[in-house]
């Protein structure tokens, strides 16, 4: 069942007839969970479109498994993976600097008094698998509100069962420490020479956002607590990890 709002539901429709319109090809369609690469990845998809390639549709943050089954039945789907704590230490990190410097966001309300807890993810961390009740509903109160936190895996996704449900409606699935291998996957799903699309690639990568460093201040006993913490996260990504689509990459 869809999670979205009737309206923004409504938008979809639109959003897949102007990228078809600018020469998208709707039988690939790339899923965007924040903080997985995916500002590089729609700017080769643009390069592409420009210089008359055949490229996928590009999705945006909103769109998850359920939408793409029930607007684009006959798509295929590209999904980007990272590691869920690092994905929301990379997501807090992001929005913390309000996405600068390759964007300049204001926080929302919700987002000022969530960095008013916490200034760093190693706070925010500890806060959630603190035992304190008022520290673990503050740190979800911060899931919520910050933006690039707020939907994860689970919310794109569903759960690990109906990823596994819907294993061949994904044509590639890769992790974000691999995007050179991912691109030349996408490459030649699209029928192009990997050679070709690379270049594209390169001329506008941005690293991603690193969580390492926050992380590495957490210990392996907080880490572990973590992912027991996260565990509907991990159960989808690694039900995602084990598909035969991420073997392509």
């Amino acid at each position: 069942m869809s999670r979205l709002s009737p309206e923004h539901r409504a938008e979809i429709p639109g959003i897949i007839a102007r990228q078809v319109r600018a020469g998208a090809d709707p039988s690939l369609a790339c899923l965007h969970i924040p903080k997985t690469g995916g500002t590089s990845l729609s700017n080769l998809i643009d390069a592409m479109r420009e210089r008359g390639m055949r490229a996928p549709l590009y999705l945006p943050h909103r769109i998850g498994l359920d939408e793409a089954v029930e607007f684009l039945p006959d798509a295929r789907l590209v999904v980007v993976l990272r590691d869920p704590l690092e994905r929301m230490a990379s997501g807090f990190l992001s929005r913390l600097r309000k996405g600068r410097p390759r964007y300049d966001i204001p926080w929302t309300a919700l987002e000022e008094e969530a960095f008013a807890n916490f200034s760093a993810p190693e706070t925010f961390f500890r806060a959630l698998i603190s035992g304190d009740a008022e520290q673990v509903a503050a740190a979800r109160r911060a899931i919520r509100a910050i933006v690039h936190l707020r939907r994860g895996y689970a919310s794109y996704f569903g759960s690990a069962a109906e990823v596994r449900a819907e294993a061949a409606r994904f044509a590639l699935v890769g992790d974000i420490g691999a995007m050179r291998r991912i691109v030349e996957a996408l490459a030649r799903l699209l029928g192009h020479d990997p050679a070709t699309v690379l270049p594209l690639y390169a001329a506008d990568h941005v690293a991603p956002v690193g969580g390492g460093a926050a992380l590495s201040a957490l210990t392996g006993a907080e880490r572990a607590r973590l992912r027991r913490a996260l565990r509907a996260e991990y159960e989808v990504w690694e039900a995602l990890r084990g598909l035969p689509a991420a073997q392509a990459a």
